[in-house]
């Protein structure tokens, strides 16, 4: 069986994940995107900072253009509940080895919610499935004529929107659960709905909603059966993250053992052995005829900024072959939901953090054990130079803040 050491994965890692930014321009940014199977999209600057730390040659108007004129990748739901931005090819697969499982929860959730406590302004309801499924369709209709809309301009349109729940009337802890958000987001679990252009800089949240159908055009022809997509999703998170465990494919795609087991089985991978980074020898899982250590060194050592919940940190499990001693949450780099924050990159490996302060300043430290040379400096303060002059005037607020970015943004 192959073994790869901790170096051989850091340097795939960094080939494998466009850290010495080869590619260039819009090209390059959906090559990256369709690489990485998607770039996590829960803080709006992070998708832009994720595209800077990879492709040559990029601007944040680019970005944009991208993402919501040319519409050549796309923000949808996609693996363990969270926003993606992804090749729009690659939908169809996401919604049904990933996202179809979810649909049916979250309408029997929210349908659950009515019938417990009713709607505030009309009280209790016949058939709360079919009262989520009518407000669904309305929202629908309306983006599909008027065009994208936020979700306070969509209740102008569909009444249902309006509504809420009040939860636990009688308590210290309830609280009101506002029916555009329950609907909005099973719409986009099911993908009838995607996130379109913000309103204000690429740090905002006032996100806009559009038909799917309408933003991306329809759907051409049915999509894969659960089996055939998660087959295809497992061979694709391979590609990008092998050699990875089971765990780790499980985590990523928040899949059940049952599907994990499933897919692998499809996708006839193979056994490679890999140092965990922790002293020990472990199982992972490769593409057949990609089981083969870089041959090549990484050299020089590429040094980069990577943004909060980025793709590559967020990409495995069992980090310890990156992240060494720091992988516990909360930690010097996670909240306590394990959320990362932005991390310093050293030829594959973590070294330190990084974050923007209010006045536009990227500022850094690294880890103890780090042997901080005037290279390894100079180098960081050139990757910050270049993180501070892609943002330009954008200031932005960490949306899951970890402790070295609030001890350095002070």
């Amino acid at each position: 069986m192959v073994r790869w050491t901790v170096e051989d994965r850091r340097r795939r890692l960094v080939e494998r994940h466009h850290l010495r930014r080869s590619t260039r321009g819009a090209d390059g940014l959906v090559t990256v995107v369709r690489d990485l199977v998607g770039l996590h999209a829960s803080d709006p600057v992070s998708v832009f900072l994720q595209a800077r730390a990879r492709v040559a040659d990029l601007t944040t108007d680019a970005v944009e253009a991208v993402l919501y004129d040319d519409r050549r990748v796309a923000r949808v739901l996609g693996m363990r509940r969270t926003m993606f931005v992804v090749d729009p090819v690659d939908r169809p697969i996401l919604r049904a080895a990933v996202t179809d499982k979810l649909a049916a929860g979250e309408l029997r959730r929210t349908a659950g919610w009515i019938d417990e406590h009713g709607l505030d302004g009309v009280g209790p309801v016949v058939d709360a499935v079919a009262w989520v499924e009518d407000a669904a369709a309305a929202t629908v209709a309306a983006l599909d004529e008027h065009g994208p809309m936020t979700a306070n301009e969509l209740k102008v349109h569909v009444p249902a929107l309006r509504e809420g729940i009040t939860m636990n009337r009688d308590t210290s802890y309830g609280g009101r659960v506002g029916m555009s958000t329950r609907v909005l987001f099973w719409l986009a679990t099911v993908g009838d709905i995607v996130r379109a252009r913000p309103g204000g800089s690429i740090a905002s949240t006032a996100w806009a909603w559009a038909s799917t159908a309408d933003w991306l055009g329809p759907d051409a022809g049915d999509g894969p059966d659960t089996t055939e997509a998660a087959v295809a999703l497992a061979r694709r998170y391979l590609a990008a993250f092998g050699p990875a465990t089971v765990d780790d494919l499980q985590w990523w795609t928040g899949w059940t053992k049952a599907l994990t087991r499933q897919a692998l089985v499809g996708a006839e991978p193979v056994e490679v052995e890999v140092a965990d980074g922790r002293g020990e020898v472990v199982t992972a899982l490769v593409l057949a005829g990609d089981d083969e250590p870089p041959t090549v060194a990484d050299d020089p050592p590429v040094v980069t900024l990577l943004p909060a919940l980025d793709a590559t940190p967020m990409g495995w499990k069992q980090r310890a072959w990156y992240l060494g001693e720091h992988t516990s949450f909360p930690g010097l780099l996670f909240d306590r939901n394990g959320n990362v924050g932005p991390t310093v990159w050293l030829a594959g490996r973590v070294v330190g953090a990084w974050t923007q302060r209010p006045d536009g300043e990227v500022v850094w430290r690294l880890f103890d054990e780090v042997d901080a040379g005037a290279d390894l400096e100079a180098a960081i303060a050139t990757a910050a130079d270049d993180v501070v002059a892609f943002l330009g005037d954008v200031r932005f607020t960490p949306r899951f803040p970890t402790p070295w970015q609030v001890e350095l943004g002070t």
